[in-house]
C-alpha cells in the first residue's frame, strides 16, 4: 500500500456535515459561526466553519455523532440554535437550523 492508498481510506472514515442557517422567515444569514462538538468524548479539536452570503456552510469530520451549534457574529460566545447529526464514514449530511 503506498502514500496514496493511506490517504484515500483515510478520506474514506470521514465525511461532511453541510448545511444552512436561515432566520424564522426562511431568509439566509450570512456570517454566523458554526461549530461541531463532538457528542461523545474524542480526542477532537473543535472544528467549525463560518456561513457564507447564502447561509450555507460545510465542516468535514470524522463519522460519529456531532452538536451543531450556530452563533451570531456579534455575541460573545453565545450560541442561538443547535441541532444533532449522525455522521457516517464517507456521507455528505445535510441540516437546516432556523436561528430567531
Amino acid at each position: 500500500m503506498d502514500e496514496a492508498d493511506v490517504q484515500d481510506a483515510s478520506a474514506r472514515e470521514w465525511g461532511t456535515i453541510r448545511g444552512v442557517v436561515t432566520t424564522a422567515g426562511g431568509e439566509a444569514v450570512g456570517g454566523y459561526a458554526v461549530s461541531a462538538v463532538p457528542d461523545s468524548p474524542r480526542p477532537l479539536p473543535l472544528m467549525g466553519n463560518i456561513t457564507n452570503g447564502e447561509g450555507r456552510f460545510g465542516i468535514p469530520l470524522p463519522a460519529g455523532g456531532y452538536v451543531i451549534r450556530v452563533r451570531h457574529p456579534d455575541s460573545a460566545g453565545v450560541f442561538f440554535e443547535s441541532a444533532h447529526v449522525l455522521l457516517a464514514k464517507a456521507e455528505e449530511a445535510f441540516v437546516t437550523i432556523t436561528v430567531a
